[in-house]
């Protein structure tokens, strides 16, 4: 009977935890949002979905976004902002990179495909070598 109440202990401390996570989890989202909105007010940009995406996937962290906007010459302004929107975070750059990859991986298997015919062909020679010793040697018995 001992053992119940600690069970059911970790178990409340597990639940208290995934609680603490999810908070700390909005929280920093939360502070992510604020910190773009604050942004693209001090740049007097206009509060569009995709500025505020680009914004606040920068306060998250994202090491593309930060590295672009860090690396942009010039100043921020709106135009900069969406051209480098456009590039790592709209549909299209989305739809590029998967195309990118699906590419990527279908010639992964192309290659793939034709190691194992090698493998096959190689398997199926050495089959044969064998055949061919079997042979000889029943025969020199």
């Amino acid at each position: 009977m001992a053992d119940k109440p600690i069970t059911e202990n970790v178990t409340g401390m597990q639940a208290e935890r995934a609680r603490a996570d999810q908070a700390i989890g909005f929280t920093q989202a939360h502070h992510a949002a604020v910190l773009a909105l604050e942004r693209i007010e001090k740049l007097q940009l206009k509060p569009v979905p995709q500025l505020y995406e680009l914004w606040f996937r920068y306060f998250q962290g994202d090491p593309e976004i930060v590295r672009a906007i860090e690396n942009q010459p010039g100043q921020l302004d709106e135009v900069n902002c969406h051209k480098i929107y456009k590039r790592y975070l709209s549909e299209s750059a989305r739809d590029e990179a998967v195309k990118n990859v699906t590419e990527q991986v279908q010639v992964a298997i192309s290659e793939l495909a034709g190691i194992l015919t090698s493998v096959k062909s190689a398997a199926s020679d050495y089959s044969d070598t064998l055949d061919t010793v079997e042979t000889r040697v029943s025969q020199a018995s």
